[in-house]
């Protein structure tokens, strides 16, 4: 592995955010709720709430912003059985 693949959703999330995604695979039909705060924090929900939103879908978004690509598929398919995987453009230096 190159150690750009990330399949945490508050890592994908939080680098889809940032523009840092080149490759989004996210499940098709999936939802995961939650919230990004500041610092690009992650909060995970177990359903939607006010305020809200769907992970998968603003990961998506912000992917294709970026000029990433996002590709759908089925459940069966996702790397490890996650709602989501991503390959990330660079890892940040910490």
């Amino acid at each position: 592995s190159s150690g750009r693949s990330i399949h945490e959703p508050h890592d994908v999330v939080a680098a889809a955010v940032q523009g840092r995604v080149d490759t989004l695979l996210v499940e098709k039909n999936g939802h995961l709720w939650g919230r990004v705060g500041e610092a690009f924090r992650v909060d995970l929900l177990p359903r939607a709430e006010p305020g809200s939103e769907d992970l998968l879908d603003l990961a998506a978004l912000h992917t294709l912003l970026h000029r990433g690509s996002v590709y759908v598929l089925d459940k069966s398919r996702m790397p490890e059985g996650r709602p989501m995987a991503a390959i990330v453009r660079y890892v940040p230096t910490t």
